[in-house]
Parts: structure tokens; C-alpha cells; sequence
């Protein structure tokens, strides 16, 4: 009888965000190919440490390397939009603090490395260098059958025909992005503060809904209510919401910055040209968007069933856990040579 292996985070998954949301997805289909799932200070002993960005937990971490598990460490974008715009001294320093973690375990305590995009390898390649690891580019996914494809144009019952869903929405260029949407309703999901919704609201934009955060277990039900997803995030590492939504069928307008047109492609949505410095936060170029709009109703099951395909062919969560897989298993074939 073969042996289990072994798995360990340093942390439960969190309800919310993108991070929490691949962390479910990989446990369950981790425990569903036999593995067990054990967390923090529960284990010193696995065969694998998965690091999912970064962890505080340093201590633990290095135990477990003493007994032998290998550890891969997953990689996000890098902290950057404290440095343009001052988010206040305790949350600068979070950030920079953060950011140092994981600089730290990438280069020191990483025996393999995961990068979600090709975007993000290249960012951080340009960034702090080459580290002499195993590298791999996995993309995030979904359960396409979770997040199965919404009906046909003309069997929608169209309540929200614009959908944003986000961690949270971070003052400008996003809400500069909402304002300048004048014809289609728009509904947003992520978390906001109470300074910027009443700063929106002066702008007299009704079309534009918040409804706050949202648990991960809603976000095909409010993806259902759209039909066309708009990306809000700037220079997007590897968004979840955004393969989630071309899993619905969601066709994608957003500016072609980060990992975008990456993800996206040609024809699975409208990529607008940024036009200004997205990297210094400035003010992007609205007058494309409801164009893309308008374009994407024009032709709608184009783009909604190549959401949908693109979807299917490079998002499936059965194949990301595959590859999550043989990355571990190939640094366990290291461990025991």
C-alpha cells in the first residue's frame, strides 16, 4: 500500500480573495487524489510546504525544512501601488514588510517555484534577478462545472449587464473607470470604504451599484446575473474573477496591462490600449470603453462562447491541480536521490 503524502500551508484558506479561493480549489482536489492536508504548526513533518505568496510563520517553516519536506512557493505580483500613491505609515510598512518575507523565502527557503503567469515570472525576473530553482508557470483555474457557461444571449433575463468583482476597489483610476460609464448599468462586488463610495455618489452616477464584499460561494451566482466582465483591477498579476467570469461565459473588457492578454487572448473580449502610465496610477483613456461595449453586444455569442472555449482550454481545475502535482512530485524525486 502506497504511503500518503503529505501537504502543509502555514494558514487555513481566508473566506475572501484570490489567494484563499486557490487554496480551497487545490485542497480539494489535493484530499480527492489522496493527500493529506495539514496546516501551520499542526505538522513539521511534511513531505511538501506549499507558500502561497508569503507567510509570517518563519519558524515553523524552517523546522520543516530541518525535517527534510521541500518547500514550493507560489508567486503572486509584487506590492507596488503603495510606492505611487501613500496609503498611510502602517500600511507602507505592512507592505514593504511583506514584500521583504517574501523576497526572503523565494530566494532562501524555496526549493521550487510557481509562478502564475507569465507576466509575473518576467516581473520578478526584472525586478530581483534569476534564483537557481525548479520554475513552473501555472495558471490559476476553475471548476468548470461551478462555473459552468451562463444561457444564450437571448434566454437571458438581463438584471446586471456589467459586473466587476474585485477584493476590493481601490480608489482611482477604478472609480475615474465607473464614472466614465454612462449607458449600461453596472453592478461592482468587492470591498470599498465609505470615503470613496460617498466621493462616487457626488458624481451622480445611479447606473453604478456596490454591494460590498461577497463569500467565494456566490461568485457564479453573481457572475450569472452579467454579461460582460469588467476588469477594473491595474496590472492584474493572475485575477481569479476574470478566469472565473470567461468560465461563465462572461466575454472580458479591461486595459491591456499585466497579465491580461495573457489570459484573454484575441477574441474571449476587449482589450483597450491603457494610453497613459498605468505603473504611476495616472488617469487611463475612457473614450474606447463603451465601444467595446457596444462592440461586444453587437457580436455577443462570438465572445461569449470563445470565453467560454478559452476557458475550457486553459482553465480547468483538474489540469492545475495535475500540474501542481507533478511540480511536487518532482522536487520529492530530488529529495530522495
Amino acid at each position: 500500500m502506497l504511503q500518503k503524502k503529505t501537504i502543509a500551508f502555514p494558514h487555513v484558506a481566508q473566506g475572501i480573495g484570490g489567494p484563499g479561493s486557490f487554496q480551497t480549489r487545490l485542497e480539494k482536489g489535493l484530499k480527492e487524489r489522496g493527500w493529506i492536508v495539514t496546516y501551520g504548526s499542526e505538522s513539521y513533518n511534511p513531505d511538501i510546504v506549499l507558500i502561497i505568496g508569503g507567510t509570517k510563520k518563519l519558524f515553523w517553516l524552517f523546522l520543516c525544512k530541518l525535517n527534510n519536506a521541500k518547500v514550493v512557493h507560489r508567486l503572486d505580483g509584487l506590492n507596488w501601488q503603495h510606492k505611487v500613491h501613500w496609503p498611510g505609515y502602517a500600511a507602507w510598512v505592512k507592505s514593504e514588510v511583506r514584500e521583504v518575507l517574501v523576497r526572503f523565502i523565494r530566494r532562501y527557503c524555496a526549493d521550487s517555484i510557481v509562478y502564475q503567469t507569465n507576466f509575473i515570472s518576467g516581473w520578478w525576473l526584472e525586478r530581483y534577478g534569476k534564483v537557481d530553482k525548479n520554475i513552473s508557470i501555472i495558471n490559476n483555474a476553475v471548476d468548470l462545472s461551478e462555473f459552468s457557461a451562463n444561457a444564450t444571449y437571448d434566454d437571458i433575463c438581463v438584471h446586471n449587464e456589467i459586473v466587476c468583482v474585485e477584493g476590493s476597489v481601490r480608489g482611482d483610476p477604478a472609480y475615474h473607470i465607473l464614472a466614465s460609464i454612462k449607458s449600461w448599468s453596472v453592478s461592482v462586488y468587492g470591498k470599498t470604504t465609505k470615503k470613496d463610495r460617498l466621493s462616487f455618489k457626488a458624481q451622480a452616477r445611479d447606473n453604478v451599484k456596490f454591494f460590498g464584499s461577497i463569500p467565494r460561494e456566490r461568485v457564479s451566482e453573481v457572475l450569472q446575473n452579467g454579461m460582460i466582465f469588467l476588469n477594473l483591477e491595474i496590472i492584474p498579476p493572475c485575477p481569479n474573477a476574470v478566469i472565473e467570469a470567461m468560465s461563465k461565459g462572461l466575454p472580458i473588457v479591461s486595459y491591456d496591462t499585466g497579465s491580461m492578454r495573457e489570459l484573454v487572448g484575441k477574441d474571449a473580449g476587449i482589450l483597450i490600449p491603457y494610453k497613459s502610465d498605468p505603473w504611476k496610477l495616472q488617469t487611463p483613456d475612457t473614450e474606447n470603453l463603451e465601444k467595446a461595449f457596444k462592440e461586444i453586444f453587437s457580436n455577443y455569442e462570438f465572445y461569449s462562447q470563445n470565453a467560454r472555449n478559452r476557458a475550457e482550454l486553459l482553465f480547468n481545475i483538474e489540469h492545475m491541480i495535475d500540474k501542481y502535482i507533478t511540480v511536487f512530485n518532482l522536487v520529492l524525486m530530488n529529495k530522495n536521490n
